[in-house]
């Protein structure tokens, strides 16, 4: 167990550190940081300031390494725009994206758990095929679409929810729609199939031979066996959401980490930029740890191939 722990920081800590490289390359080539960083109009002596005082006039291996002590202490610097430390700002911005992260994925896995499963108990009834069809349909509405759609009829049609907005509930309620659109038809298509999969099965056989209730098949040994596949779609549908949620967030005006990194991306605000990235990553790269850890638990064939 200790050799599979230290193998998973180690694999980890190896991404996070290509992640941190990428990230200090696509800055360096994509032009000089100080021109990014500054106004379009700044005059060169100006530039020749910014450039000493942001040590952008060192060797490139000496702002390298100290690039990657800052990442190693959580050190991005301050907002260019705003002059507060750029990891309080990202710090600030998880909360926002995190609840609607959680909001979604809890709204997803309630619709498509129960839908799933009925649907795969009955391969060939009508449920089946109309839950197929309809997790079809879901997964192909785009997001920002869905967002838009959402917004023009219970926003500026119905006048029933706000636009925009943070904090109380009913600003949850529109862009949590429109992000579970495509994840619950995902989810659920996964749950039907996985469940669909398990009730053919041979102990499923065996405990109808031996009349075991129904229900209790169902919800004692089918639901465990094939909630594998759906906590690994699970997982990486939440860690899209925590790094991808970008549209939707810029679309509500939701304060939350993709929002932030839009903006600072526009204001050519490259500490926060850094700091959005590296943090958005070492929190996806985190969850999937703890999703391999969470699948051994629930699959012991997992933990016996480890």
């Amino acid at each position: 167990m200790i050799s599979v722990i230290v193998r998973r920081v180690l694999e980890s800590l190896t991404v996070l550190l290509g992640i941190a490289i990428l990230i200090f390359l696509i800055g360096e080539v994509v032009g000089d940081p100080a021109r990014l960083m500054l106004p379009m109009d700044a005059s060169q002596e100006t530039y020749e300031a910014f450039r000493r005082e942001r040590g952008f006039d060192r060797a490139i291996h000496v702002r390298f390494l100290e690039y990657l002590g800052g990442v190693v202490t959580l050190d991005f610097g301050d907002s260019l725009r705003s002059g507060v430390d750029a990891k309080s700002l990202v710090l600030r911005a998880f909360v926002p994206t995190l609840l609607l992260a959680f909001t979604t994925q809890l709204v997803a896995l309630l619709i498509a758990v129960p839908v799933g499963t009925v649907a795969g108990m009955r391969p060939n009834s009508f449920a089946n095929r109309l839950t197929s069809t309809l997790s079809i349909v879901s997964i192909s509405v785009p997001t920002f679409w869905a967002g838009m759609i959402t917004i023009s009829v219970f926003a500026v049609s119905l006048r029933l929810l706000p636009t925009s907005g943070y904090g109380a509930l009913h600003f949850f309620v529109l862009p949590t729609f429109a992000l579970a659109l495509g994840i619950t038809g995902r989810l659920a298509e996964v749950v039907r199939a996985s469940v669909q999969e398990q009730m053919t099965s041979q102990y499923v056989k065996t405990a109808r031979a031996k009349g075991v209730p129904e229900r209790r098949i169902v919800f004692g040994h089918v639901l465990r066996n094939a909630m594998g596949p759906v906590l690994t779609v699970s997982g990486d549908e939440f860690a899209t959401l925590i790094g991808g949620a970008t549209v939707i967030e810029v679309l509500f005006g939701w304060p939350g980490i993709g929002y932030l990194t839009v903006g600072a991306i526009e204001g050519r605000d490259l500490p926060v930029v850094q700091a959005s990235v590296m943090m958005t990553a070492t929190a996806i790269v985190g969850l999937n740890a703890i999703i391999d850890a969470c699948y051994g638990r629930i699959d012991p064939r997992v933990r016996r191939r480890r």
